[in-house]
């Protein structure tokens, strides 16, 4: 159900939107300037929370909502804006997104956060040839000025992802949402070397990226909106290919860490961290890459604001030579708050950083989606990163444990 987030308090912002605008007797609004509410919009649309909705969702509820009585106060406004999230009208799109290197890994039709993915559509269907033809138009009649020329990829294969959604932008961050958790999947294990650095250093970790230009169209090929989406390209991008006996030992991997996944206590937490992966490493530019990893680390390695130190020290558990990995992290931390806080950084290493930062979450994330020790809950996985390295400290801890259990007369205990 629709609610207000932890520590919002959205009474103030219900009082400015009531005096900053009219609601006039024929139902239309009347405001003092031109777009004087798209800030309260924006906030509100953060402040609340509905389970498993975008932020373009609870927009299009948040639009409505504040235009239903002119004296907006808290109770009525939720109940609106629940009333209205429950009769929002949905309709079918589907989302296209050319995908770029890994069509012998990335194949078929599976169902991922509520939405499925169709990675081989037919290329001959009248669907298929009305989407070619209209994105195409697009292409022509636009100027796509971001320092890639379309026309190179026009003929990448095409993923197809079918939603249901309150309106275009809020298909595609479902479509989004979905097709990147896939990707984080295969970016932790195809990924480029540190060989190529030299030869083009703006070229993204990830092997498996989607290309610019991502259209949102109608069940028939047309475009639901002449909006597109369009990443960042790194420059001069090749098709490396994959050896064929590469193929099929890493479609074994993904396969049995995708089964691994559904079966997770957090799978949804776990979900969030791949997308977030990939998001880091399809980025050509270093220094994004570096603290999308580091945002990885916060979602896996803890709940809302676990300190760093916390974070970085779970993260080295993971690792034979843990006090070396730690001291690692602390390098990352260092650098990730350095930039975070608008520290002049001398070193011209951006790349070299964003390797670390893969490498020193990766063992991390393999255990997230994995759950080897079949844990219960994250709890449990943190107490796990938690204890101590040590031998004779774990030693002395269980010899506690089987002492507290005999004295309590327990028939059996480890």
């Amino acid at each position: 159900m629709l609610r207000v987030r932890d520590k919002f308090q959205i009474e103030n912002a219900l009082r400015e939107i009531s005096a900053a605008r009219t609601i006039n007797e024929d139902g239309s609004m009347s405001t003092r300037g031109f777009g004087g509410l798209r800030e309260y919009e924006s906030y509100l649309a953060t402040a609340l929370f509905e389970e498993n909705r975008t932020t373009a969702y609870l927009k299009a509820v948040v639009k409505k909502a504040i235009r239903t009585r002119q004296n907006l106060e808290l109770q009525s406004f939720l109940t609106d804006a629940r009333r209205i999230s429950n009769q929002m009208i949905r309709a079918k799109y589907k989302v296209v997104f050319p995908i770029h290197d890994c069509g012998e890994i990335i194949v078929g039709k599976r169902k991922s956060r509520g939405v499925w993915i169709n990675f081989d559509p037919t290329s001959n269907s009248q669907f298929m040839q009305s989407v070619r033809r209209n994105r195409q138009s697009q292409v022509g009649s636009n100027n796509f000025d971001h320092g890639a020329n379309l026309q190179e990829y026009r003929d990448l294969p095409l993923a197809v992802v079918s939603v249901d959604a309150a309106n275009a932008s809020d298909a595609f961050e479902q479509a989004e949402a979905a097709i990147s958790t896939d990707l984080g999947l295969v970016s932790l294990f195809l990924y480029r070397g540190r060989s190529i650095i030299p030869e083009n250093p703006r070229t993204p970790i990830a092997r498996c990226i989607i290309a610019p230009h991502m259209t949102v169209h109608s069940p028939s090929g047309a475009l639901s909106s002449q909006q597109y989406w369009f990443n960042h390209w790194p420059q001069e991008v090749r098709r490396a290919g994959i050896p064929a006996d590469r193929v099929t030992k890493l479609l074994r991997i993904v396969v049995q860490y995708r089964e691994n996944l559904s079966k997770l206590p957090w799978k949804q937490t776990a979900e969030i961290a791949l997308a977030q992966h990939y998001e880091a490493f399809s980025k050509p530019d270093g220094e994004a890459a570096f603290l999308g990893g580091w945002r990885v680390l916060e979602t896996i390695g803890g709940p809302n604001f676990t300190k760093s130190d916390r974070l970085v020290s779970r993260a080295a558990s993971f690792f034979r030579d843990t006090d070396y990995h730690r001291d690692l992290g602390r390098h990352l931390q260092f650098r990730r708050n350095s930039v975070a806080h608008g520290k002049p950084i001398a070193a011209n290493d951006d790349e070299t950083v964003a390797f670390q930062m893969r490498e020193f979450i990766a063992p991390f994330m393999w255990h997230f989606i994995s759950n080897p020790f079949q844990f219960r809950s994250l709890d449990e996985l943190w107490s796990f990163c938690d204890a101590d390295t040590e031998r004779k400290d774990r030693v002395r801890k269980v010899h506690i444990l089987k002492s507290a259990a005999k004295f309590r007369n327990e028939s059996e205990y480890p």
